[in-house]
């Protein structure tokens, strides 16, 4: 009989541990963290793409009478086939909106185009309703439990009848602002979330690097511009072999193409692009290879 005392009381323990760390609310983070998140998009016409972003918190903002911190993305975006949009083909540090919280009342507000919506309900329990966000229905919390996660427990809510769940500090498992629930035209992943140098999820032995706006060249793939600035010629330098089909563009800083697709045109894995006609200012070199994407920048003087 006595043998059986030590895993109950074991389990007597670790049953306390979980409910007093779930009782700790684990508020928003209000800087030093990212979603890394992607989305896929059906138009029905034929057309489809993906999106890959990093949504971070960098700085903050007083709006009205409440301090908020500023959300931006950086990221890339890929319609397929290219005929079917002109969507960007990469963001840097782009402003998408602000939010702010309210820790006593455990609530997240998204503040974009002029108006505040309540964005994150971490204050719920079984039967309350989670309001919608992205044009979708509001929610009802069907079960709450917890996940580790760095370590700590934190709450989950399970919505009825969606897809996705809500953690507190975190938001959807859909990614940030991402919707509950699956759409016919749209699927939403949240790939990670970092926090203070952290990756939390899906958990801590992830690797969560954000997004460049760009996929990086491998290293022995070098690539290099010159001049920059440049007046009349460009030249791209690269290390790929030369059995490798690459191909080189130059868009302007709304992300149209300024001149055609050209070639790499020698052995050396070298294009030299006619850049008179161009006006002043500054453009961005795509390289296309097999695998891999590379986006550089040149001023055109």
């Amino acid at each position: 009989m006595k043998k059986h005392l030590l895993p109950l009381a074991l389990f007597l323990f670790l049953a306390t541990q979980t409910k007093a760390q779930t009782s700790v609310y684990h508020a928003f983070p209000d800087s030093n963290a990212y979603w890394n998140q992607s989305e896929q998009w059906d138009a029905g016409d034929g057309c489809t793409g993906n999106v890959v972003r990093s949504i971070f918190i960098k700085g903050d903002t007083t709006i009205g009478s409440y301090l908020y911190h500023k959300l931006f993305q950086t990221g890339d975006s890929f319609p397929f086939p290219s005929s079917c949009g002109s969507a960007e083909p990469y963001f840097i540090n782009q402003y998408i909106g602000a939010m702010r919280q309210d820790t006593a009342q455990r609530e997240v507000f998204i503040y974009i185009d002029s108006s505040e919506t309540l964005l994150y309900d971490f204050n719920l329990a079984v039967g309350d309703t989670m309001p919608g966000n992205d044009n979708e229905p509001s929610s009802v919390v069907g079960a709450v439990d917890s996940v580790l996660m760095g370590g700590n427990y934190r709450k989950r809510f399970w919505l009825i009848g969606a897809s996705g769940q809500l953690i507190e500090g975190m938001g959807s498992t859909y990614g940030f602002m991402a919707p509950f629930y699956l759409l016919y035209d749209f699927a939403f992943q949240l790939n990670c979330f970092s926090q203070n140098g952290q990756t939390l999820w899906p958990d801590s032995s992830s690797s969560c690097d954000i997004e460049t706006g760009v996929n990086e060249i491998r290293q022995e793939h070098f690539i290099s511009l010159y001049p920059n600035p440049a007046t009349n010629q460009l030249t791209i330098h690269t290390s790929f072999p030369a059995d490798e089909k690459v191909m080189v563009s130059v868009m302007n800083v709304m992300g149209q193409e300024a001149s055609p697709q050209a070639p790499l045109l020698n052995e050396r894995g070298d294009v030299v692009i006619d850049v008179s006609g161009l006006a002043a200012g500054m453009y961005f070199v795509e390289v296309v290879g097999e695998k891999e994407r590379w986006v550089g920048k040149f001023v055109k003087q």
